[in-house]
């Protein structure tokens, strides 16, 4: 597979969330940042939480805007 082509697809799979996701992990690095280790464990089960809503809220809306069409 040619490296645009893979970019390409990279870019069409992630350009619905990205800004979520980034917003997302720069706010937990920042309250890692301040708080250290000692909330590493809430962090990360809460980014894993977020994202999970990300994707559901993202798939049903695709699938309506598709059912629209």
């Amino acid at each position: 597979m040619r490296l645009s082509k893979t970019i390409r697809l990279i870019w069409t799979f992630y350009r619905s969330f990205i800004f979520a996701s980034v917003l997302i992990t720069i706010c937990f690095i920042a309250l890692f940042w301040e708080y250290g280790y000692n909330i590493f464990m809430g962090i990360f089960w809460f980014k894993i939480l977020t994202l999970g809503m990300i994707f559901y809220f993202i798939n049903r809306y695709k699938s309506v805007t598709l059912l629209k069409i």
